[in-house]
């Protein structure tokens, strides 16, 4: 350890000066320190007064022992470092030694050039001192940072080194604040921003079939969802409706993810279709549930279910729906192809709605999918309001027209 390297080298110097009939280190220092109690004066004004020489002073002119450290401390260092600008302890105690040395080699020469006088003995070392680590002939006029393991109690820089951290403290936590307001604006705003993107969907009624319904085992059913738009934005075009959960065995083929192909803007409805095969069983319920996804594959909007209980043939076609009581109200959402509120219904109705909205005609139009029409009438369909309706929704597409039939 360094502190033992000094002891040993301390006793060697004593034993040195023992052998040269020399007094002791610490005689000579006593000695000192009575020649300057004789005179009034204390051992100190010789090292206050180097320091002042090295300019290690206050602003009121007093010496500062923590600057004056720290500029013996900056030499040092000076010449101890590693190749990224860091200070290396171990080059700087090798250093320190070395000048302890170099220093204990001095003394005892300055002690024969001292004649016997302690004073002589001081100023002749702390001139050695003042060799060993020379000073520019005038003091640095630079500020010197002091940190607070320099700052002693009783300096007077001690005020000034925490009114200038407390500033420092007070200026980051005014930098926090403004950086946490300008966060929780950002936040508010990403969420204003999602909410406004945000896809939204809403199930307005079941159509074809309701939500439960019986229906002959072996058949082949249409089930249809009213869906509105009550979001924001406009349903990407890459918007489908996927197969969530339930009987997979259920659903026909190529109706497992069902694609929107129409534009779907805020506040407007559409229709999603799905083919069901109902099962060759005596009797059982089945249920499938399609949910609404995006283009990037979140879902989103209300889960669109449906239940099939499976009844036999027969008993679907001996079965008779007398008409309830006007005063009574079905309460069950269970039914049949028979009593169920059809997609062709809900156009119609639809259709007649804005007919009767709007004033009549001087003369009637011209049907505008005439031709099509005329080709369904051919194909064995005799319902001509009913086959309208379906070919002003489905565009004219006979094809499609013929699809939702079956």
């Amino acid at each position: 350890m360094p502190c033992h390297k000094m002891k040993k080298m301390w006793k060697q110097w004593a034993k040195k000066c023992e052998a040269n009939g020399q007094p002791m280190p610490c005689e000579m220092m006593k000695k000192y320190a009575e020649k300057c109690k004789a005179e009034g004066t204390s051992p100190c004004d010789m090292i206050k007064a180097h320091m002042k020489k090295m300019g290690c002073v206050n602003e009121d002119g007093s010496p500062n022992p923590a600057m004056f450290m720290q500029n013996m401390m900056a030499k040092m260092s000076g010449q101890c470092l590693n190749e990224d600008g860091s200070v290396d302890p171990c080059m700087m105690m090798k250093k320190m030694m070395g000048h302890h040395q170099e220093m204990m080699a001095k003394a005892a020469e300055n002690w024969e050039k001292a004649d016997g006088s302690p004073q002589k003995f001081m100023e002749s070392m702390f001139n050695s001192h003042q060799e060993m680590f020379p000073e520019p002939s005038a003091p640095a006029a630079e500020k010197v940072n002091i940190s607070s393991h320099d700052v002693v109690r009783g300096d007077p820089t001690l005020a000034a080194f925490k009114a200038e951290k407390k500033e420092e403290i007070r200026s980051k936590k005014d930098q926090i604040r403004a950086l946490k307001k300008e966060a929780k604006q950002c936040r508010k705003e990403l969420k204003a921003m999602k909410k406004a993107s945000k896809l939204c969907a809403q199930l307005v009624s079941h159509l074809d079939m309701d939500e439960e319904s019986d229906q002959a085992a072996g058949s082949c059913c249409l089930k249809t969802w009213k869906v509105k738009n009550t979001g924001n934005t406009v349903w990407p075009e890459d918007t489908f409706v996927t197969f969530l959960k339930g009987h997979v065995k259920l659903v026909a083929d190529g109706y497992h993810a069902i694609p929107i192909t129409e534009t779907v803007k805020p506040g407007e409805v559409t229709y999603i279709h799905a083919m069901l095969n109902i099962p060759q069983v005596d009797e059982g319920s089945f249920s499938v549930v399609y949910r609404l996804s995006g283009p990037t594959g979140k879902k989103f909007g209300p889960q669109l279910r449906t239940v099939v209980n499976v009844v036999p043939a027969k008993a679907q076609e001996e079965e008779v729906v007398a008409p309830p009581p006007a005063e009574v109200v079905r309460a069950s959402t269970t039914s049949s192809l028979a009593t169920a509120r059809t997609y062709e219904e809900e156009l119609l109705e639809e259709v007649e709605a804005e007919e009767a909205q709007q004033p009549e005609p001087a003369a009637a139009p011209a049907f505008q999918y005439e031709a099509e029409l005329q080709t369904l009438k051919a194909m064995g369909f005799a319902d001509t309001e009913m086959l309208k309706g379906m070919l002003v929704a489905n565009g004219g597409n006979v094809q499609a027209t013929v699809a939702m039939l079956f």
